[in-house]
Parts: structure tokens; sequence; C-alpha cells
């Protein structure tokens, strides 16, 4: 008995340890500028400074092609830019709109805004790509 249970205790701790893997191909990159991504993992924290991993990455025009490792084994969701003058940020005109090429994950959009969490969210353990393409 005490066998069984240290082995359901260490199966279940190491099923908890595990991470996913998401392979990103990010489309419309307008040149060789970075690209700024960043992984969030509830909904209060979307789109704040409480972020679970935040990635800078060069970009390659045309399409580019990243895949991460070791995300958390959770539900998800991100944000994308191409910093164009590299300067770490998102840059935006005096009404908040965006100036450089962004996207969400699965591609969501927001109504006079950003997208949501609940639109942007997905499993990356149900998948093994996403495909996104960067709004400019």
């Amino acid at each position: 008995m005490t066998k069984t249970f240290a082995f359901l205790l260490a199966t279940s701790l190491s099923s908890a340890a595990q991470s996913a893997e998401l392979t990103l191909i990010i489309n419309n990159v307008t040149d060789n500028s970075p690209l700024s991504i960043t992984f969030y993992d509830n909904e209060a924290d979307f789109l704040s400074d409480n972020v679970v991993h935040h990635y800078y990455q060069a970009g390659q025009k045309g399409t580019t092609k990243i895949t991460f490792n070791n995300l958390p084994d959770n539900k998800l969701a991100f944000t994308v830019f191409a910093d164009l003058n590299r300067n770490n940020q998102l840059d935006r005109s005096f009404l908040g709109i965006p100036q450089e090429p962004y996207a969400f994950s699965n591609n969501a959009t927001g109504t006079m805004g950003p997208a949501e969490f609940k639109d942007a969210k997905f499993d990356p353990n149900a998948m093994a790509s996403m495909t996104i393409n960067l709004i400019d």
C-alpha cells in the first residue's frame, strides 16, 4: 500500500512539473525587427506586467517560426509585436492605437480595444503549433 501511494504521488508530481512545447508561426513580419512575445496564464494579469514568460526574438521578414519549450502546463494567452524601432515597447498613437505590427494568440481581436484573455487563451498541450498573422 505504501509503495502504491508513493508511486501515485511521484506520478502526480511529475505530471504537474511537465511542461508544454509550442511552435509559433508568425506571418506578415515586415522586416527583420525583433519580435516581443509575452505569455500570460490568467485573465487578471493579461496585458499587465505580471507575465509568465517574455521572449525578445529576432524576426525574419515574411514568416518567422519559433519553438517555445518549457511553457507552463496550463491555459495561456500571448501577445506579440514587431519592435520596429527596437525600443522594447509597443508604440501607440495618442489614441492608444498600436503603431507597430501586433497580434494575439488565436488571432484574437478586440472591439475598440485589445483582445480579451477568454478569446486569446489556448491549451498548449492540445496543439503543437499555432499560426498567427501580425496586424499592421
